[in-house]
């Protein structure tokens, strides 16, 4: 009788075992950060270890932070915040989200995430999801509007700047924190004047508008004087551009993620 009691209870733990082997196992298969928060606390009581590779941030700061996820969504993404909410409360029953996190390294990464929300005899109990990262796809489908834009702008036959300003618009949303300036070389073929650059403050615009080129005159001067393309390194070489980076700075620091002028 007792052998047969220590066999159950062998059998018993070998089946919890196997069931923790095999959730760990599908948990690290899932390209996504696997997550889940107790209810009414919100607190988490599990991230998968993908959240650090995707976002950066130490597995350690999803527990400990009880504001994690409102802290580190995107400000204009805080309506899921909400929608969460109502979901708890049942006032809503659409489960598929998508909005935007800043990373550890100021990338905007995009998620689509579909909730469930577990109910016992007192009511919700948990709350869990998978976070999958489709940043890339958001990134084509903004190019494939932005390549149309472009187009219709051009067939519709408006003015320059309107054009060169749909192109920058096309562009700056292909990577995390780029500001994109487009400069014309004057009819004297020895200054550069104001093309587009929708995003950018009206002090860099003013700082470089009309600037000579030169061999040492930003990366638009120093291009235009060489007839080829100059690098980043280029940038802010003059008294100009060093001005125009204090703007940018300064005014990315209200945009999450971007950080870098073009």
């Amino acid at each position: 009788m007792g052998y047969g009691t220590k066999r159950i209870k062998h059998s018993a733990a070998h089946a919890r075992h196997s069931g923790r082997v095999e959730r760990e196992a599908f948990v690290n298969s899932v390209n996504g950060i696997v997550w889940e928060v107790a209810l009414p606390a919100w607190t988490f009581t599990f991230v998968s270890p993908q959240a650090e590779r995707i976002l950066g941030y130490p597995l350690e700061h999803w527990f400990a932070d009880t504001n994690f996820w409102s802290n580190h969504l995107h400000p204009e993404d805080r309506w899921v915040l909400e929608r969460l909410r109502s979901l708890v409360t049942g006032e809503c029953d659409d489960r598929r989200l998508e909005f935007r996190m800043i990373a550890a390294d100021n990338r905007i990464v995009w998620f689509r995430d579909l909730v469930t929300v577990d109910v016992s005899d007192h009511g919700p109990a948990f709350m869990g999801g998978v976070l999958f990262d489709v940043t890339q796809h958001k990134k084509e489908e903004a190019l494939h509007a932005g390549q149309m834009r472009v187009l219709e702008t051009i067939a519709g036959s408006a003015p320059l700047p309107g054009v060169l300003t749909s192109i920058v618009e096309l562009i700056e949303p292909q990577s995390d924190g780029l500001f994109c300036s487009i400069l014309l070389l004057k009819e004297d073929g020895k200054h550069v004047t104001h093309g587009a650059a929708p995003n950018l403050p009206e002090a860099y615009i003013k700082a470089i508008d009309g600037a000579p080129i030169g061999p040492k005159a930003g990366s638009c001067g120093t291009a235009m004087f060489r007839r080829k393309h100059a690098g980043r390194r280029q940038l802010f070489r003059t008294r100009a551009m060093s001005l125009a980076r204090l703007q940018c700075t300064t005014r990315s620091r209200e945009v999450p993620g971007r950080r870098r002028l073009i």
